[in-house]
């Protein structure tokens, strides 16, 4: 007698981001020191797409995740040379356009090498500015009166 056993599958989909942390579309664009006017200003590096980049987050922490690795991609796509004294990535919402995060980039002096400032990666949930943390911060008031 052969017995036969029936299996189960599980499901391997990754669990839905609570509501207060929707997954949003991320736009990254490259910005080039110009110099104009005898004054430094900074404008879109034609060497590379507008955006380079789309991606999708659903944490505050994808932001500076994604700002560290893709600055890492810029830099090797602009390569040695010094082009340009460094760059800016700028990480923009898909949907408003509104300024989510950013980081800079410099051109080593010794190497030619792109390398990120230090601290340079700033994103909107370092300050507080994403609604979810507005929600949280007025519950937090709401409940120390």
């Amino acid at each position: 007698m052969v017995t036969v056993r029936k299996q189960h599958k599980r499901s391997v989909m990754a669990p839905a981001p609570p509501p207060d942390t929707a997954a949003e579309s991320v736009e990254l664009y490259v910005s080039v020191p110009e110099l104009g006017d005898n004054r430094l200003t900074w404008g879109p590096c034609d060497r590379l797409p507008s955006p380079v980049a789309e991606e999708v987050v659903s944490e505050c922490g994808d932001v500076a995740a994604i700002l560290r690795a893709q600055g890492r991609l810029v830099a090797r796509l602009l390569g040695v040379g010094r082009r340009y004294d460094g760059f800016r990535l700028v990480a923009r919402c898909g949907r408003t356009g509104a300024l989510v995060g950013h980081a800079e980039w410099y051109a080593s002096t010794e190497t030619g090498a792109y390398l990120p400032y230090p601290g340079g990666v700033w994103s909107a949930c370092d300050s507080g500015q994403h609604a979810h943390h507005q929600v949280d911060s007025a519950a937090a008031a709401l409940t120390a009166s």
